[in-house]
């Protein structure tokens, strides 16, 4: 049984006899060669597509009309969606009291509201240029990240120590580098 492992383990040896150094003070082609590749994982920034029931750049609806908004994102993402309306207003609409935020698959199609959910989308006043943000995150968003977005997302949400953010002064806000989410928008018109 001894003579059984010693042959093989003989091959193994002769491999990394052949690896060493042919001089003092030369490192081994194995060691030269693990630090000239180094692996670093690829950051993955997922991406969204979004269209609204209707076709074009800038659709119109009256009034009171149903509207939907088809969502498809690259990765595994939990989906917003914020209602942003002529007047500035902006209102979270998905989740809502009837739906929690969902999570999609990697490019899985999803209508909002799908065909049997608790509720539906109609256009209201004001009058105007609209427009639905569709927010994906590969994470959960918190009260606060939901907040940035209701308070015109372009002020970074007032962070507690605890996680991870100060805020000094108001007039200098320390935000991450890059969110954990993207964003698409959607523009459509409401008429009379």
């Amino acid at each position: 049984m001894k003579r059984l492992g010693l042959l093989m383990a003989a091959p193994l040896l002769a491999t990394l006899v052949s690896l060493a150094p042919a001089e003092a003070g030369e490192r081994s082609e194995l060691e030269a060669a693990s630090q000239l590749i180094i692996v670093e994982p690829v950051p993955e920034q997922v991406s969204v597509q979004a269209n609204l029931n209707r076709g074009g750049r800038n659709p119109r609806y009256r009034v009171g009309e149903p509207i939907q908004i088809q969502v498809r994102p690259s990765q595994d993402a939990f989906i917003y969606l914020f209602s942003i309306e002529a007047d500035g207003q902006i209102q979270l609409i998905l989740p809502n009291r009837f739906a929690p935020a969902p999570f999609l698959r990697a490019n899985q199609t999803q209508t909002f509201p799908s065909s049997g959910s608790r509720f539906q989308y109609r256009v209201s006043a004001p009058y105007g240029q609209a427009q639905v943000l569709v927010v994906a995150s590969k994470d959960r968003l918190s009260s606060q990240d939901l907040a940035f977005f209701r308070n015109g997302y372009g002020q970074a949400p007032q962070q507690t120590l605890q996680s991870q953010a100060i805020v000094s002064n108001r007039a200098i806000v320390v935000e991450p580098s890059e969110y954990p989410w993207v964003t698409r928008s959607l523009y459509y018109r409401v008429v009379n």
